[in-house]
């Protein structure tokens, strides 16, 4: 399936949105993610780090008003954090869209974050700004997550 069709599938099938106003939304998103040029590309001509923005813009075409990012920078292609960080940080910034995103990335973490939560076994062990919540946890759980990645 080409790019264009994969982002308009869901609006055309289950918001009965009409084809030429599905594509027009589309396209405004390929652009919002960097890849306007991407909109007749099969998912054979596109990097990984294209494939997740194309599942961004898809994702977006349904206008959540929230999305859940599960591990979005886990790919293997190093540049893929920042690249990934490039499309989500403007979409929050310019749309004002909550989201949340599940992380092991640090760096990712603190660049992204408005609150920061780390969990164990279904549970909070801490939570905070992200400035204090990586500088000066108050939870010893936190404080050994942070000297273990720290002495890596």
């Amino acid at each position: 399936m080409r790019v264009i069709d994969n982002i308009t599938m869901a609006p055309i099938k289950l918001r009965g949105r009409s084809r030429a106003d599905a594509e027009a939304q589309a396209q405004s998103l390929l652009e919002s993610v960097g890849i306007p040029e991407k909109a007749r590309a099969g998912p054979y001509e596109l990097s990984g780090g294209r494939r997740q923005r194309v599942a961004i813009a898809r994702a977006w075409a349904m206008e959540p008003s929230l999305m859940l990012f599960d591990e979005p920078t886990s790919a293997p292609d190093p540049e893929m954090c920042e690249e990934v960080m490039n499309v989500i940080r403007p979409v929050h910034e310019e749309r004002g869209m909550a989201m949340i995103v599940v992380t092991h990335e640090i760096g990712f973490a603190k660049a992204v974050a408005d609150r920061a939560i780390m969990m164990e076994r279904g549970r909070i062990v801490e939570e905070g700004p992200p400035r204090q919540f990586f500088t000066a946890p108050r939870m010893e759980r936190m404080q050994r997550f942070l000297r273990a990645i720290i002495n890596d």
